[in-house]
């Protein structure tokens, strides 16, 4: 059963279809963004969601020269303290355990390197217009896990994000999907990501989804 309240109207709606539930969400993720009092959950209090952020980057390669394998395993997001540009960073890195199948991959062939050779370091930071919202989510108790999903090799800052050659907080980028798990209701979660990409020039690009399915595309 799922059941939204909104000042004076409760609907109470029972064996709901996947398609209309995302579809209340992001009604709710809207009157969320408005102050709007509204209460709408799901009885399975066990339920866990996926919201993804699709075509964005991981920045900084060029500092860390860390490459990470395209498609194979999720890269672990996680606070930085001490980064004196950005109170708010959040480091993308390799993690410390990886199967054992994915051992010996190599990662980058002039330097040598396997995936178990660089487990544990990083490769970059979550861009800087994102990172306060992506710290905001992880400090909610509703989120246990930001995960990155590497899609592309390293190559330099492309269209819209910041040209290599005459803009500020350009370089080499990785191009990837972040992902938050979330258990409850991710209405929040939605508002707060859609409030953030719909101010950033990037969002052209990016869209966000909720269990594979497209909440907002601009």
């Amino acid at each position: 059963m799922l059941v939204a309240v909104v000042p004076g109207c409760m609907l109470r709606v029972y064996q709901l279809p996947m398609m209309y539930q995302v579809q209340c969400l992001k009604l709710k993720s809207h009157l969320f963004a408005m102050n709007v009092p509204v209460k709408m959950f799901i009885t399975h209090q066990n339920c866990h969601h996926h919201v993804v952020v699709e075509k964005s980057v991981i920045k900084g390669y060029h500092a860390f020269q860390i490459k990470p394998p395209v498609k194979k395993i999720l890269l672990n997001v996680t606070k930085e303290y001490g980064n004196r540009f950005d109170d708010n960073a959040m480091l993308v890195h390799i993690p410390k355990s990886i199967p054992e199948e994915y051992h010996h991959i190599t990662t980058n062939k002039k330097k040598q390197q396997q995936l178990i050779t660089i487990a544990g370091l990083p490769v970059g930071r979550v861009p800087l217009g994102m990172s306060s919202t992506f710290r905001h989510i992880i400090d909610n108790k509703n989120c246990t896990k930001i995960s990155c999903m590497p899609t592309a090799e390293p190559c330099q800052s492309f269209k819209p994000w910041p040209s290599p050659f005459d803009e500020k907080g350009a370089g080499a980028v990785i191009p990837c999907d972040y992902t938050f798990c979330i258990t409850g209701d991710p209405s929040p979660v939605l508002s707060s990501l859609a409030t953030c990409i719909s101010t950033m020039n990037e969002k052209s690009v990016m869209k966000i989804l909720l269990d594979e399915q497209t909440i907002y595309k601009w």
